[in-house]
């Protein structure tokens, strides 16, 4: 099953599919990793669809069959079904089938809870159980409800999975809905877009971090790992409900893709994809996805010991590639990155096209198993261009599947490595339950965990203590599971907490510490060892820093702040740990960095340029007016001092020494990210009344010597600069030094504090010369602040216009649009040639059209209606005669880079940030043309356009790259992402409009138009 998303996707052309292979020959037609060998578990007519399975305490298999997907059946008949699988001879092979439940939609998942299954089948989660034996489930209840059903049946809620704590996992597959317990009708429902968890027992349900599509996993430690389609491998990294103790905190994400991705050049927040080695004949039809995952699903870390050499890898499906990847998981600071184990090879691939992995499991006996829904076409007709649906077979197949065994068969034998299975059935004491959690098996040790959480028998308490207590030496796995059991028993205490830390490796260290919030108020010692692993050095110290949230800041200033003297640079994920863990202090922890600065504390290392952006920002949100003044001025004031000495110094020899009194002198304008933040979070709180800009609060003059801002030589006796002198000052020297990216973007966004058009031509240097986007839009956007500077006659000359590349246009037309009182000069632009109608998309034509200031709606109006429905078409068939042209291939590669390249790929060139356009070579130039004329025909979901409205009067416009329950992540072009707090958002809304430019057939000829068509449908140039 296809988890997909975007809109142009790799897929079986049907003339490349071939005929199916016999089990027999599919077999051979693998290529598995040296030393391992693959046999046949079940096949068709035994098993049909299988889209994921489990195994019961007693070892019987349960698959979970789609036999509908991806539409359903013709006569509206629901055909999905739950099978029990069993192996009556003991051969390894199934041979017996009893269909423990069907007149299912869409079943894709399933899980052992109390004697029967947890079936997440949309938009329930049901409970099947059968009471009487005979293998089929005679009990059905509706655990919950709600889970969305609309668009496509790959992206829907799936895979129940028993969590570290105790509560059942699921993932929604960006689908979402709103969710509630028929069960208990009083209680509200839960609307989410995001993954879930309930309480099996209590049915609670609540919000979990991440989106995953289809597959989820836990590693031995209980971190949770999820994927997408594109990202076969994400860490869910931070519970957002600690970073959330701390509302003024604008985080994006909580989730990192750990692989190394291709770079897709304007997607932004690493949206390119793994690579990947395919052996079978199916092709792509997107160019930016050839050679990368396309449907990475069935994310599994395996976690036994039968397969030598991978314990604690990462594996995942491509359908669509035939194969099966493999991943090394290397920590990284809070997350880890996934490296290929092996280069140009797959751990499994198949030759033959119809081989279709799409889940993987662990199995009872330590192998590991492969769903293979084997069908000729995997892909879901949502996400496939009109023509290529009518071309595609999506039956074929239906009826046929297998499940794989993978085993690592003992050195020179031919055997293979089995292991007796004892059924859980006739272990029966608490005694015999926690022995299990020692087993080398991970399958044994899940299943012996979740039968003590189902049992809650209160004898067992004694005997994880015991556990604990002589924990030296046992496996991580074992001393973690008692850690989590002790914690859902309501068993675990400081003591055991502490006795662990002491003496226990990283990753059982990190469990603790997680475990410890609640219980540090409690104890002293631990509150001790909490605060002495706060570190940026691993995970331990990421939950140390978490941990210590539960704390007063003055108990924890030291430890904190020790944090910033480390040479270590912090991740984002660390860096939001801190921030969070701050709670309110915010103030007093950035001025005890300010004294670090004055008293050479940095010596090893600064903090990072975003690391002290966001402290700004939290400053700016915490504090009152009074309380930032002077906290603003005093950075102020460090600003003219650092100015003063590095300006004295430049006239002094160089070997000569600096003395004290010529004030600090650190490596980087580090206090300027601060202020930057500080006036960012001013300007998104502004709402009307003077004092709430960085300006106005650095109106007082500033202590020590002065100078002239406008001149680099002192002027002693001169009177005292202002605050914003000195930071304006301290701004352009760093715009024109060497220093590192982030405070350059930094500087060029506190000179938009200024007054008058001093800055402006430093600033459009800036913008002309700069290869950063991040920089360009910094810099656009002071521009546009600039009282008198004339933003719009300054950024859209017409030399500067016609100059720039496609991207920077967009970046700069985003700057001005931010801001009301650019639009009349914008219309202006337009009205006397410098723009063309064309240059501004369909969103922002049409927030000119119903803007609200009849002024500008009325100018818009003169210049560009809105286009009907019926005058595109009209335009279509106007422009049908460059059909008839002869076209030169060549020309039109010219006119797709001026034309389509800013927003979208072809031939490995251009911006991935709209679809990629390989796949439409498939389609005949008559809907290549009625998707140029008409943008509108066809939106694909995920290149949905919003328009987002800031309480300080900005308008933005892109699509949702990232949501939090705190904010809203937007990513405009370039790939440029900026984070709002929820709070300082006025309206966020769905356009119904495509982000691509209308009358694009304006801007050229129609023999232009014709070469163009010729250009992407791939005609000899």
């Amino acid at each position: 099953m296809r988890p997909a998303v975007l809109f142009f996707l790799l897929i079986a052309l049907s003339q490349a599919a071939g005929s199916p292979l016999s089990p027999e020959k599919e077999l051979r037609s693998f290529q598995l990793e040296p030393g391992l060998r693959a046999t046949l578990v079940a096949s068709e007519p035994l098993t049909a669809s299988p889209c994921a399975f489990t195994w019961d305490e007693s070892g019987r298999l349960f698959v979970a069959e789609n036999r509908g997907y991806p539409t359903g059946g013709s006569d509206g008949k629901p055909l999905g079904a739950i099978a029990l699988l069993e192996d009556t001879d003991g051969d390894g092979r199934m041979d017996k089938r009893t269909v423990f439940a069907e007149g299912l939609t869409f079943p894709n998942g399933l899980t052992p809870w109390r004697g029967g299954l947890i079936v997440t089948c949309a938009p329930d989660v049901l409970w099947l159980a059968d009471t009487n034996g005979d293998g089929r489930a005679d009990e059905r209840r509706v655990l919950l409800t709600g889970f969305s059903t609309s668009g496509s049946t790959q992206l829907r809620v799936s895979h129940p999975t028993l969590g570290p704590d105790g509560w059942i996992y699921l993932t929604c597959g960006l689908s979402g809905g709103n969710i509630r317990s028929s069960l208990h009708p009083d209680r509200p429902a839960l609307k989410t877009s995001t993954d879930v968890r309930f309480h099996p027992d209590t049915l609670d349900v609540e919000t979990v971090d991440g989106r995953g599509q289809f597959g989820q996993t836990f590693d031995d430690y209980g971190r949770r790992f999820i994927c997408m389609n594109r990202v076969q491998i994400q860490h869910v990294v931070l519970p957002s409900r600690l970073v959330q103790r701390n509302p003024n905190i604008e985080f994006f994400e909580t989730v990192q893709n750990c692989p190394e991705l291709i770079p897709n050049t304007l997607m932004g927040g690493g949206n390119g994809a793994a690579r990947i080695y395919p052996i079978s004949a199916n092709v792509t039809t997107a160019d930016s996805h050839a050679g990368t995952f396309t449907a990475a699903c069935a994310v599994h870390i395996y976690r036994g010991d039968a397969l030598s050499g991978y314990r604690g890898r990462a594996f995942s499906c491509d359908p669509t590639g035939n194969l099966v990847h493999w991943d090394e998981l290397v920590p990284v600071g809070a997350t880890f990155f996934a490296r290929r184990s092996i280069d140009h090879r797959e751990f499994m691939a198949g030759t033959d096209d119809w081989f279709r992995p799409v889940f993987l499991a662990t199995g009872p006996d330590d192998a590991l198993y492969v769903a293979d829904m084997y069908r000729k076409t995997i892909e879901h007709p949502e996400y496939l261009p009109v023509e290529i649906r009518k071309r595609t077979d999506f039956e074929q197949g239906k009826n046929m599947g297998r499940i794989w065994r993978v085993t690592q068969p003992p050195p020179g034998k031919n055997g293979e490595r089995r292991q007796d299975f004892k059924p859980f059935h006739s272990v029966t004491t608490p005694f015999e339950l926690c022995a299990e959690l020692k087993s080398l098996n991970s399958w044994r040790r899940d299943t012996a965990f979740r039968l003590l959480i189902e049992r809650r028998d209160a004898s067992v308490a004694a005997l994880l203590r015991k556990s604990v207590s002589a924990s030296r030496g046992q496996p991580p796995p074992t001393v973690v599971m008692t850690l989590r059991l002790m914690d859902i028993l309501g068993e675990l205490d400081a003591r055991t907490l502490l006795s662990v830390l002491d003496r226990s490796p990283e990753g059982v260290a990190e469990v603790a510490l997680e475990l410890s919030g609640r219980h540090l108020a409690n104890s002293a010692a631990l509150k001790k060892k909490v605060l002495e692993r706060i570190s940026f050095h691993d995970r331990a110290g990421l939950w140390a820093i978490l941990a210590s949230g539960a704390l007063p800041y003055e108990s924890k200033r030291k430890e904190l702040f020790r944090l910033q003297q480390d040479p270590i640079v912090p991740d984002t994920w660390q860096r939001t740990a801190l921030l969070s863990s701050i709670q309110g202090q915010a103030l007093m922890f950035a001025r005890e960095l300010a004294d670090g600065f004055d008293k050479n504390h940095f010596l090893k290392g600064e903090p990072s340029p975003g690391f002290l952006r966001e402290l700004g920002r939290l400053c700016a949100a915490e504090a009152s007016v009074d309380e930032l003044k002077p906290f603003a001025m005093s950075f102020a004031d460090f600003a003219y001092r650092c100015e003063s000495a590095s300006r004295s110094s430049g006239s002094k020899m160089k070997n000569s020494k600096r003395s004290a009194s010529e004030g600090p002198n650190p490596k980087t304008e580090w206090e300027l990210p601060l202020l930057n933040g500080v006036a960012e979070r001013l300007r998104s709180q502004e709402s009307g009344p003077a004092g709430r800009t960085l300006r106005d609060l650095l109106t007082a003059p500033v202590t020590g010597r002065a100078f002239d801002g406008r001149q680099s030589a002192m002027a002693d006796g001169a009177p005292p600069p202002s605050g914003i002198d000195a930071v304006l000052a301290r701004s352009r020297r760093a715009l024109t030094n060497d220093q590192p990216p982030g405070i350059r973007v930094a500087a060029a966004g506190l000179l938009g504090e200024g007054r008058g058009t001093m800055d402006v031509g430093q600033l459009l240097r800036c913008i002309d010369s700069a290869p950063a986007p991040e920089l360009i839009l910094a810099a656009a956007r002071s521009v546009s602040r600039l009282e008198g500077a004339n933003a719009a006659d300054a950024l859209l000359t017409l030399e500067r216009w016609r100059n720039s590349s496609p991207a920077k246009r967009e970046t700069l037309l985003a700057a001005l649009f931010e801001r009301n009182e650019q639009l009349p000069s914008i219309l202006l632009a337009i009205e006397s040639g410098i723009l063309a109608p064309a240059a501004l998309s369909p969103m922002r034509r049409n927030s000119l059209l119903h803007h609200k200031d009849d002024a500008i709606s009325r100018r818009a109006g003169a210049l560009f209606q809105p286009a009907t429905a019926g005058e595109r078409m009209k335009a279509y068939e106007q422009s049908k005669a460059a059909l008839g042209l002869a076209a030169n291939a060549a020309n039109g590669h010219e006119v797709f880079k001026r034309a389509c390249a800013n927003c979208h790929r072809l031939d490995r060139e251009g911006v991935a940030f709209g679809p990629d356009l390989f796949g439409i070579r498939n389609q005949p130039k008559e809907t290549l043309l009625l998707h140029i004329i008409v943008p509108e025909h066809e939106i694909a979901p995920n290149f949905a356009g919003y328009t987002l409205e800031t309480k300080d009067g900005r308008a933005l416009s892109g699509l949702i790259a990232g949501e939090t329950p705190t904010s809203v992540t937007l990513r405009q072009a370039l790939g440029i992402e900026e984070t709002i707090l929820r709070t300082n958002i006025v309206s966020l809304a769905a356009s119904s409009l495509s982000l691509m430019p209308q009358e694009l057939e304006k801007a050229m000829s129609t023999q232009e138009l014709a070469d163009l068509l010729a250009y992407l449908k791939g005609e000899s140039q």
